[in-house]
């Protein structure tokens, strides 16, 4: 691929969060959660970072806040723990050995990891299934079970649908640009991100919807057809910002170039 070589950076899979302060979690340092797990008999715990680098754990906290409102699982508790660059993981030995990526929810029984459920939750209620297995069932504190996903879609996209899962690759690549643009002149990263914020505010019963599509349709010829829409999504990006936009693909960025495809890719209907 020619175009978008300042901009397109292959990232570990593991962006970030609009915190709902509402919700009943305490916000946990990392080096407070072991006291925490050992003063309360079951907890759920978050391990997650506002990084923009993080495309994965963008909005998994807002999930997790709405499975800890609508919780009654008797005993329960609801933490997080996040820090800065997400790929920095604190070491939280000997509570336990390690995450396996990020976001990750994990469950604590009775002081020890009993439990855990990988990746960005689909829904509050199928997290909140889960936990209720999890707890439930034998510890198995070395094992990384995948968050729940929903039944899976006997039918197949439908126009509609492949235009907002087309929209959840957008979202993905716009991550991707802004926390390359912001990790480039970080006196513009505020912009950069408020651009993106207000984007993803205006669309986000669209992208909930996409995530939820995406998850449900997991047959071959689906997988097939969400790679197909992200290849040509990817191609769409680059003939944007070099042949719309007239930003070079083939140099570093400027800062007011960056602004320019970010606001180019926001201002797509």
């Amino acid at each position: 691929m020619k175009y978008l070589k300042w901009l397109w950076m292959l990232l570990p899979a593991g962006a970030c969060s609009l915190a709902i302060a509402a919700a009943p979690v305490t916000e946990l340092k990392p080096y407070e959660l072991a006291d925490f797990v050992r003063r309360h008999d079951l907890v759920a715990v978050q391990f997650t970072s506002p990084d923009r680098y993080c495309t994965y754990c963008y909005t998994a906290d807002e999930t997790f806040d709405q499975a800890a409102a609508a919780s009654t699982v008797p005993g329960l508790t609801f933490a997080r723990v996040q820090w800065p660059a997400w790929s920095a993981i604190p070491d939280f030995k000997p509570l336990f050995e390690n995450l396996f990526g990020l976001p990750a929810q994990l469950v604590f029984k009775n002081g020890s990891l009993h439990g855990r459920a990988n990746g960005h939750p689909v829904t509050a209620e199928l997290l909140l299934a889960q936990f209720a297995d999890l707890i439930r069932g034998p510890a198995t504190p070395h094992r990384a079970d995948m968050a729940y996903l929903p039944k899976p879609s006997a039918q197949p996209l439908t126009d509609d649908e492949r235009r907002l899962v087309d929209l959840e690759f957008r979202r993905v690549y716009l991550g991707k640009v802004l926390a390359n643009c912001s990790n480039r002149f970080p006196a513009q990263a505020s912009a950069y991100a408020a651009a993106f914020d207000v984007w993803h505010v205006r669309r986000k019963p669209e992208l909930e919807r996409a995530r939820l599509l995406i998850a449900q349709h997991t047959s071959p010829a689906d997988t097939a057809t969400v790679k197909a829409l992200f290849a040509s999504g990817h191609k769409a990006m680059g003939v944007l910002q070099v042949e719309t936009l007239g930003v070079p693909g083939n140099r570093d960025p400027l800062p007011e170039e960056c602004a320019k495809v970010i606001d180019g890719i926001v201002a797509l209907p």
